[in-house]
C-alpha cells in the first residue's frame, strides 16, 4: 500500500519554521524549546538551526515565460518533502540582548551579523526572517519605553526587517508559557504570509500556459497551491486546488508512456481529497469521489502481459481507501451497514486475489533474463517509468526496450509476496468486524 504514497503525503502538514541561536544547554532556552515543540499543542514543525553552514536548499532562477517550456513530468517526487521537512517559511534568530545592555554596541554589530549569516544561507527562497531578543526583565507596555522603541529601530533598519517581526522575549518571567504562546502565534501569522505569497507567485503563472503544452503544469500548479493552503491550515481552499489538480489530470491524454505517471499522480491528489473531506465529516463527498476515481481508471490496464499491475493498483486503492475510512471511524463518524470500510478491504483482497491469478498466468509465459540498473535509476518524477522518462510524445518506446522492461517488471512480480499482502488484508478485515 505504502509504495505509491510518499510518507510526507500522509502527514498532517504544518507551517515550518527554523530556529536559529536557541543554545538549549542553558536550562531557560532548553524549556523555551521544549514548550515551542510540545507534541500535543503543536501547530508549527520546527527545525533547529546549530550552524550557519547549514543550506535551505535553494530555488531556481524564476521564469519569465513559458513559451518554450516543455515540461518533463507531472509532479517532481523531491519538492514535497522539500516544502515540507527542508524550505522554512519563517527563519528566526534567537540572540540575548538587553535593550539597556552595557556593551549594546558590540552586541548590536554581533546580532545584525548573525541575521546577515541568516540571509545568506536563505538564499534566493522568499522565508520570512524574525529577531527575537531574550531579555533578563520583563519588557514595558508599548509606547512606554523610548529606549526601547529607539534601538528596535535601530535594530530594524540594521537587519532589514519589519519592526513585527522584531520581538523580545524575557527569559525568566513567570508566565513564559504565556509568552511563547504570544511568540508562536507571531511566527504562525509570518508563516501564514509566507505561504500565501508562495501560493499568489504559482497562480499568477496561469497566465502564460496553454492545455496544449502544459497540461502537466495544470496538474503541478493546483497541486503546489493546494499544498501551500494546507501548510496555512487553510483546509477548505487545500481541497478546493486538490480537487482542481485531479480535474486538470483527468484531462491529460493517457498514453503507454504515461499511464504509470497518471495513476501515481492520481492516488496522491485522490489521497489528498478523501483525507480532507473525512477530517471535515463530509464522507459522503469522499466515497462518492473514490467510487468515481476507480470506475474511471478502472478500464485503463495498459500493456496486456502487465495486467497483473492494474489489479495491483486497484487493490491498493481500496485499501488506502479502507484506512483512511477507518480512521475517521475511529475518530468518531459513524459507518452504515451499507458503507462500511470493511467493504473496502474485502474488495482490496478481492483484487489481491485477482492480481496473483493473473501474476501467475503471466509468468507461465516466461520471464527473460533483464538488466536491473535502468528500473534502479530515478527519473525525478513520481510514477515514471525510466525507459520513458521525460517522454511527452505518444509513440511507445523502442521495441527492444520495451519488451526487456516489461520482462523486468515480470521478474519484480515474480518474487512479490502474494500471501502476505492477502494476509494484511484479512488481518485488517478481521479487526473491524471484531
Amino acid at each position: 500500500m505504502d509504495e505509491l504514497l510518499p510518507e510526507e503525503l500522509k502527514l498532517s502538514f504544518l507551517p515550518l519554521v527554523a530556529v536559529f541561536g536557541l543554545n538549549t544547554s542553558i536550562i531557560s532556552n532548553k524549556i523555551l524549546w521544549e514548550l515551542l515543540t510540545n507534541v500535543d499543542q503543536r501547530t508549527i514543525n520546527y527545525i533547529k538551526i546549530d550552524h550557519l553552514e547549514t543550506q535551505i536548499p535553494q530555488g531556481k532562477p524564476e521564469r519569465t515565460s513559458y513559451e518554450w517550456c516543455i515540461p518533463k513530468g507531472i509532479l517532481k517526487s523531491t519538492w514535497l518533502q522539500k516544502h515540507v521537512h527542508q524550505i522554512p517559511a519563517v527563519v528566526v534568530c534567537f540572540a540575548d540582548l538587553d535593550w539597556n545592555d552595557p556593551a549594546w554596541p558590540e552586541k548590536k554589530a554581533e546580532v545584525i551579523e548573525k541575521v546577515q549569516q541568516l540571509k545568506s544561507i536563505i538564499g534566493t527562497r522568499r522565508c520570512k526572517v524574525a529577531l527575537v531578543l531574550i531579555q533578563r526583565g520583563i519588557p514595558l507596555p508599548p509606547g512606554e519605553d523610548p529606549l526601547a522603541a529607539e534601538r528596535a529601530g535601530i535594530l530594524c533598519q540594521a537587519c532589514d526587517i519589519p519592526a513585527k517581526y522584531l520581538l523580545a522575549l524575557p527569559s525568566h518571567a513567570d508566565h513564559l508559557h504565556g509568552y511563547t504562546r504570544r511568540l508562536e502565534s507571531a511566527f504562525l501569522d509570518m508563516a501564514q504570509n509566507y505561504y500565501l505569497g508562495e501560493a499568489r507567485r504559482v497562480k499568477s503563472h496561469r497566465e502564460q500556459l496553454n492545455k496544449i503544452n502544459h497540461a502537466y503544469l495544470y496538474v503541478r500548479h493546483s497541486f503546489k497551491i493546494a499544498v501551500y493552503c494546507e501548510l496555512r491550515q487553510d483546509q477548505s481552499n487545500a481541497l478546493k486546488h486538490y480537487t482542481q489538480a485531479y480535474e486538470n489530470l483527468l484531462q491529460v491524454r493517457i498514453s503507454d508512456n504515461n499511464l504509470n505517471e497518471i495513476k501515481s499522480v492520481a492516488i496522491i491528489i485522490a489521497y489528498k481529497i478523501w483525507r480532507i473531506n473525512f477530517l471535515q465529516n463530509q464522507p459522503r463527498e469522499s466515497i462518492n469521489h473514490f467510487k468515481n476515481h476507480i470506475d474511471h481508471f478502472r478500464g485503463i490496464a495498459g500493456h496486456k502481459e502487465l495486467e497483473f499491475e492494474q489489479q495491483a493498483w486497484l487493490a491498493q486503492q481500496y485499501e488506502i481507501f479502507a484506512m483512511l475510512f477507518e480512521e475517521a471511524v475511529a475518530a468518531g463518524l459513524s459507518a452504515t451497514q451499507k458503507e462500511h470500510p470493511g467493504f473496502y478491504f474485502q474488495q482490496a483482497g478481492l483484487h489481491a486475489q485477482l492480481r496473483k491469478k493473473l501474476s501467475k498466468e503471466s509468468l507461465e509465459s516466461g520471464i527473460r533474463p533483464a538488466d536491473e540498473a535502468p528500473l534502479n535509476t530515478p527519473t525525478g518524477f513520481y510514477g515514471q517509468r525510466p525507459w520513458r522518462r521525460e517522454k511527452i510524445s505518444m509513440e511507445p518506446a523502442a521495441p527492444a526496450i520495451e519488451s526487456e522492461e516489461i520482462s523486468y517488471l515480470k521478474l519484480v512480480e515474480s518474487k512479490y509476496e502474494h500471501c502476505v499482502s492477502c494476509y494484511r488484508i484479512l488481518i485488517f478485515l478481521s479487526v473491524i468486524i471484531k
